[in-house]
């Protein structure tokens, strides 16, 4: 079993991992970094000419920057995994409905291996004292398991 902690590299996401790997250390259990990427990362592949690149020669390079990207924020948060001698695994997600959909679809997916969500908060507006921003709150709304959510003022 596992805990899978929603990382993107953010203040929030790295908060939400130190109290993940306290979780995880006292559960004597295995961290699962996943990211999911955002539906305007998706890359669908077009024939159209842009300038002199076609749509694809474009695709593939930005593939390999977003995939660049994403291996080092990953590495970052598996830094931290290993510094606490946990066991840990990493998922890139990139279904393209949305981060928060592709989570829980992801999270439904793995529910077998799947102990507990971890998922950092934060303040998006005014408004977002009372509300979670759009992927947490979605999160903890629709995840099949319990949700651990940890607010990056959290000590």
């Amino acid at each position: 079993m596992a805990i899978a902690v929603a990382y993107d590299g953010s203040k929030a996401a790295k908060k939400v991992l130190k109290y993940a790997i306290r979780e995880a250390a006292l559960r004597k259990t295995t961290l699962l970094l996943v990211y999911a990427l955002a539906p305007e990362r998706v890359i669908k592949d077009k024939d159209p000419v842009v300038r002199s690149f076609s749509v694809a020669d474009l695709a593939k390079h930005y593939k390999q920057a977003i995939t660049q990207s994403v291996q080092s924020i990953l590495q970052e948060g598996e830094r931290e995994v290993a510094k606490a001698g946990l066991k840990w695994e990493a998922r890139v997600l990139n279904i393209g409905k949305g981060v928060g959909p592709d989570l829980v679809k992801f999270f439904e997916e793995e529910m077998d291996h799947i102990d507990m969500v971890a998922v950092g908060i934060y303040k998006t507006s005014a408004t977002g004292k009372f509300l979670l921003g759009s992927t947490a709150r979605y999160v903890v709304f629709n995840a099949p398991c319990p949700v651990l959510t940890v607010s990056p003022v959290a000590d």
